[in-house]
């Protein structure tokens, strides 16, 4: 008799009576638990939990003390939401009907918090990376009549200025030293 199991990707796992052997992967069909697809959504936002962990990952070198904490809650967070999917995709057509808007704001939430909060723990050129969308984000999801807009903007302005400054001035040290004496009298 096959056993059938779920797997992170949403599709279903068939495996003989017994567990697979020590490195014996498991046979993995292609098409999702109960039959059903798996909407769009669903992947894209496994991507984006994907994407966290990764981050969190590449963050967590060593983390001082008051960071262990919030590795801890983001970790905690990611599992949450992927949980919250898998348990979403298991569930028979008709539920999923009903639950998927609200599935997908809670999962989209954590996303979004775990984003948040992995910007308080990267590292500062990855931070400097994403300042375009940042700014494209608060256009997008404040109007310029909200009284946050012009705050947020002009301190992302601020912090990419500051990077381009920082930029220009090593830029600047780099060209002086190279250049010896700078007198370029030939």
């Amino acid at each position: 008799m096959a056993r059938t199991t779920e797997v992170a990707t949403g599709a279903t796992a068939v495996t003989a009576d017994r567990p697979p052997a020590h490195g014996e992967p498991e046979v993995v069909s292609a098409r999702p638990a109960y039959g059903a697809r798996v909407p769009s959504w669903v992947t894209g936002l496994r991507q984006e939990i994907a994407r966290n962990r990764a981050s969190l990952l590449s963050a967590r070198g060593a983390p001082a003390e008051e960071n262990r904490e919030l590795h801890s809650r983001i970790k905690d967070q990611l599992d949450l939401a992927e949980h919250t999917l898998r348990f979403f995709v298991q569930r028979n057509w008709l539920a999923r009907l009903t639950s998927a808007g609200a599935v997908y704001e809670e999962v989209l939430a954590i996303v979004q918090v775990t984003s948040e909060d992995l910007l308080l723990i990267e590292n500062y050129t990855l931070v400097q990376a994403r300042l375009p969308a940042l700014r494209a984000g608060i256009k997008a999801y404040l109007g310029a009549t909200d009284p946050r807009f012009d705050e947020y903007i002009q301190l992302i302005d601020r912090l990419a200025r500051s990077s381009e400054d920082g930029k220009s001035k090593a830029s600047d040290t780099e060209y002086a030293s190279s250049s010896g004496t700078g007198n370029f009298a030939a």
